[in-house]
């Protein structure tokens, strides 16, 4: 594995970002400088509107801070990924190596030297069949296996599972034996946006409270239950 040093803002003001802001004096300077394997320097250059000074030097700088982060934590923090996805409501949600690389830093963690195992079930999705979980479970187990072959790490592993509840539930059988597993849910952030968390990170936990009411008569009343949901409610829940 090698690296080329590419200049972020071109060292001639004809160059690719030419005419970006950096002083002319400064572009042989550390900070205009980016690691790049040849084909993404190549990329980068030949289309520099794509890919502005800007964007360049936030990638730069969140790549520095990530590998010093990892530098300051022990070997021990070190996770193998398992990601699995499968479709809810017809919709994949895919999970990046971005978001992967983030969830582990804020939980002081850093991602494994192998790649992240990925098991889908993108391609089996037919929940109207009677004989679609039994199915989907049996397919799960086979990709379960056949991914993980060879797979170990003695520091611990990070879990990543978007998917219907009754697969995540499958999922989580098939995890039993591996050792030091954190799992990360996916949260609905107060700005309305999703958050990968680890099962210790979340200060916001859900808190219930019971209160007995007292009718002011004898009778009997219905009671309700409320729940707020965050997606619809598919055919196969029944009440």
């Amino acid at each position: 594995v090698y690296g080329e040093l590419a200049h972020i803002v071109a060292h001639e003001p004809g160059g690719p970002r030419g005419n970006g802001k950096v002083p002319y004096d400064e572009r042989e300077t550390i900070d205009n400088i980016i690691v790049l394997c040849h084909p993404c320097h190549k990329d980068m250059d030949d289309n520099p509107d794509k890919y502005p000074e800007e964007w360049l030097k936030e990638k730069k700088n969140t790549r520095e801070r990530n590998a010093m982060m990892q530098q300051a934590l022990p070997d021990t923090a070190a996770r193998q990924a398992i990601v699995f996805t499968a479709p809810i409501a017809g919709k994949g949600i895919p999970v990046s190596e971005h978001d992967i690389r983030k969830a582990l830093f804020d939980s002081n963690l850093f991602p494994g030297p192998s790649p992240s195992v990925n098991i889908e079930l993108m391609d089996i999705y037919k929940e109207n069949d009677s004989h679609f979980w039994s199915s989907a479970e049996k397919e799960l187990s086979v990709r379960f296996a056949r991914n993980m072959q060879g797979v170990s790490s003695k520091e611990g592993y990070a879990i990543f599972g978007i998917a219907p509840m009754p697969l995540l539930v499958k999922f989580g059988s098939l995890l039993t034996e591996l050792p030091n597993t954190t799992i990360f849910n996916l949260f609905r952030a107060p700005e309305r946006a999703w958050c990968w968390a680890d099962q210790n990170s979340r200060k916001d936990d859900v808190s219930f409270e019971l209160r007995r009411y007292q009718s002011p008569s004898s009778e009997i009343r219905p009671k309700a239950l409320v729940l707020s949901l965050t997606s619809d409610i598919v055919e196969r829940v029944k009440a």
